[in-house]
């Protein structure tokens, strides 16, 4: 598959990963509202906010490696035209 296919991807997997978060927050918010004082709504929802962590992780290392690997390519493009 094409790197700059990858990109798209991993950029629609981020942009999702973004959406999923502010949700959980947003949930985390709603749910302090009704719980009584001194209750934390974090334990409630734990699931919830180590997917999102772990989805925004994971975007962000595959975006890492797409860059570097697009940089690469073309300093290697570069080369082959400059010899040529």
């Amino acid at each position: 598959m094409n790197l700059l296919k990858i990109k798209k991807i991993v950029d629609i997997i981020y942009y999702v990963a973004i959406g999923f978060s502010v949700i959980v927050i947003g949930k985390n918010f709603y749910d302090q509202q009704s719980l009584p004082e001194g209750v934390c709504p974090i334990n409630n929802n734990y699931n919830l906010i180590v997917s999102a962590i772990v989805i925004l992780v994971f975007a962000f290392v595959v975006s890492t490696i797409i860059d570097r690997k697009v940089k690469r390519q073309t300093v290697d493009d570069e080369v082959t035209k400059e010899d040529k």
